[in-house]
């Protein structure tokens, strides 16, 4: 008899541990929350995301390293490697509506350099299909994309 107690407490116990995790046991779970609740919950795409950036003006040139943190209450700081081997920084401002996520920038110390861009943030923690452009500098205007950004932090 104790044998079988003992084997219904442990079938119970995994039933149950299996359905809270087939239910997405939490609220704020990424697969679990609406493009919706995103907008108001905006915490979840603070963090470090790194990823990388083309250049539609050097079609030839590989993908470019490129980060960013996105801080809580709007601000951003950019990470990246230029096309000339120096690593450039940016700060700015941030937006998320809905799956929108967009920027704007002024590149460091070159603060006549400005940029903005354009992300689709997914549920799963990436964010795809962005875009990128120079809407100020007195070298040359340059845009381009960013493939995929992956969230690290």
């Amino acid at each position: 008899m104790k044998l079988f107690k003992m084997k219904s407490y442990i079938m119970l116990t995994l039933l149950i541990v299996i359905s809270i995790t087939q239910s997405g046991f939490s609220k704020y779970e990424c697969s679990e929350v609406t493009y919706e609740e995103m907008a108001s919950l905006k915490k979840l795409i603070t963090g470090l995301w790194s990823g990388e950036y083309t250049v539609t003006q050097n079609p030839n040139q590989p993908a470019l390293f490129y980060s960013f943190i996105v801080y809580p209450g709007g601000e951003l700081v950019t990470v990246s490697k230029g096309d000339d081997g120096n690593t450039y920084y940016g700060k700015g401002m941030w937006n998320l509506n809905g799956k929108t996520f967009t920027y704007t920038l002024s590149v460091l110390p070159h603060h006549n350099i400005k940029q903005k861009g354009t992300l689709t943030y997914s549920k799963k923690g990436i964010m795809s299909s962005g875009t990128w452009e120079e809407t100020d500098n007195p070298y040359g205007l340059l845009n381009g994309t960013f493939p995929t950004m992956k969230r690290v932090k």
